[in-house]
């Protein structure tokens, strides 16, 4: 394996040269705070023990070098290891054999997301909730859901081929979208499902119910049902609760609610929720998933958004801690 590290040294040389040579710095991202760094010349790669005919996917942040340039370094090393890599896009030029595509699902042993939490849920959105894990590299600013830096990667990826690396199972959401009597839609969500209004609309009034239990009927610019691993995202921009990742529940959030009184609720996961645009041919709604923008709504329409009977398998390091997470990216508990 001599050759093989030195092959790699020198792949991580001509990254950092090319980078020189654009006028760039060799780990610059772009981000709305400190730009994610990393040093391709202190990445340690492992010898890995994995199975015969292994194959792991990458997806990553397409407009950025530095993450194009991370996945080439990963791709080259799994080759060397016997690992069949695919790639959400094309880094080397002209290899189409190896572009990840929907085919290889059932054969992944794992999935890689090199960027921010953006490319983890196009990751999540790709497996459509199949039992595959995600491992994320954070190449971005914030990072909830990826939990690796370059440089912790590789032995990460060792570890999850060993089995050494802890899984956590998260909640996800269902959704079905009935029209008329019938389901003509169906999505998953990891982070949240969106009702927002469209840009020509007035405020979306909605009936909203748990199970056979009106909970309210509410105008406002838009309703937010979010997991656990969704409470600190947009959810919490819109004054919901953060929980923790472990917690049995759903949070049921309101953007700009026209009423003093209304407030986010916190929802046990077995029971289903429904939503339905009331009568208003004025109304326009459209619904985001995980924060793609997916469907037009209706008046009348009904969304039924319960307990996915799938869950996501998020791959975490041996020292995670929720809480230090927050402390660390959203200053959780500071007073200065």
């Amino acid at each position: 394996m001599a050759k093989k590290s030195a092959n790699l040294s020198a792949l991580s040389k001509n990254l950092s040269l090319d980078q020189r040579k654009k006028g760039t710095p060799p780990t610059a991202v772009s981000g709305w705070q400190s730009p994610r760094t990393y040093d391709p010349k202190k990445i340690k790669f492992p010898n890995l023990n994995v199975p015969t005919k292994s194959t792991v996917g990458i997806i990553y942040r397409t407009n950025t070098g530095a993450a194009r340039d991370l996945t080439l370094l990963f791709s080259k090393w799994l080759g060397q290891q016997k690992i069949k890599a695919f790639l959400s896009e094309d880094v080397a030029g002209g290899n189409k054999t190896s572009l990840l595509n929907d085919t290889h699902r059932p054969s992944l042993s794992l999935l890689i997301a090199i960027g921010g939490d953006g490319t983890y849920l196009r990751a999540a959105r790709f497996l459509e909730g199949h039992k595959i894990p995600i491992l994320g590299i954070n190449m971005g600013s914030l990072g909830f859901l990826t939990a690796f830096s370059p440089e912790t990667a590789p032995q990460a990826i060792a570890d999850h081929f060993a089995k050494k690396l802890k899984i956590q199972n998260r909640a996800m959401l269902k959704l079905q979208v009935i029209r008329k009597q019938k389901i003509v839609a169906e999505f998953v969500a990891l982070n949240d499902i969106v009702v927002e209004r469209g840009s020509h609309s007035q405020l979306i009034e909605t009936s909203i119910s748990l199970s056979e239990n009106i909970i309210s009927r509410t105008k406002a610019d838009g309703f937010i049902i979010a997991t656990p691993t969704g409470s600190t995202a947009y959810n919490l921009a819109a004054g919901g609760p953060i929980l923790h990742p472990e917690t049995p529940a759903f949070i049921l959030s309101f953007v700009a609610p026209h009423s003093l009184t209304t407030r986010p609720i916190i929802l046990p996961q077995e029971e289903s929720i429904l939503l339905r645009l009331n009568e208003d041919r004025r109304q326009q709604a459209k619904l985001i998933i995980d924060g793609e923008s997916l469907l037009e709504l209706k008046e009348n329409d009904i969304l039924k958004i319960s307990k996915s009977e799938r869950a996501h398998q998020f791959l975490q390091p041996s020292d995670y801690d929720f809480f230090r997470l927050l402390r660390t990216k959203l200053k959780f508990g500071e007073r200065d």
